[in-house]
């Protein structure tokens, strides 16, 4: 089994100098691993705030909010009222909410 990055690679080490690990294992992962790594590895499926803020933006835009200035402060109001969730569910509700 290779190490998929260089932080998996220390915290294996610090686990030997601990007494948790033992070196026969980390030779095993040592011969496996090819030479260049990521320092860290991205966690996968996730968003940045920016991201998550465009996306919403052109939901909000599909539901009849032109305005991104509006959809801006529409997106701090569905992040209070639903918290982390699906952009189209969030903009759909406050698309509902402005028109009634």
């Amino acid at each position: 089994m290779p190490f998929r990055s260089k932080a998996q690679r220390r915290k294996f080490y610090a686990l030997k100098n601990a007494g948790k690990m033992d070196q026969k294992t980390i030779d095993e992962w040592e011969e496996d691993t090819p030479d260049k790594i990521p320092e860290r590895l991205k966690k996968e499926g996730t968003m940045t705030k920016m991201a998550f803020r465009k996306g919403f933006e052109k939901k909000a835009g599909l539901f009849g909010y032109k305005d991104k200035k509006k959809a801006k402060r529409l997106y701090g109001k569905a992040k209070k009222a639903h918290g982390k969730g699906d952009i189209k569910r969030m903009a759909r509700h406050l698309y509902d909410r402005e028109r009634s």
